[in-house]
């Protein structure tokens, strides 16, 4: 049995929860950059639609980064997937 006040608190932590975990402004997704194709397996930081900064590994690239000083803050990592094959077979 919940008493008045542990209702008040679980309603204000509630709250507070969905606030924290909004963004505060609509993200778009970025269309993808044909000039990633060159990077492929490889981790990038991509900045104003171009690259940036590339590495064999993300410790690597942060560190790049840190070198880049202003021209690297807010820059985006990610990681190039080589494109595969994928097939989905069904059985049954």
């Amino acid at each position: 049995m919940r008493t008045p006040l542990l209702r008040r608190m679980l309603a204000r932590y509630a709250r507070r929860m969905s606030i924290a975990h909004r963004p505060s402004t609509p993200m778009r997704p970025l269309p993808y950059l044909r000039e990633l194709d060159r990077y492929v397996s490889q981790w990038v930081a991509v900045k104003d639609g171009h690259v940036v900064a590339f590495a064999d590994d993300s410790t690597a690239l942060a560190l790049r980064l840190r070198e880049l000083g202003a021209n690297g803050r807010g820059a985006v990592m990610q990681f190039v997937q080589p494109e595969a094959d994928a097939y989905i077979v069904g059985v049954g």
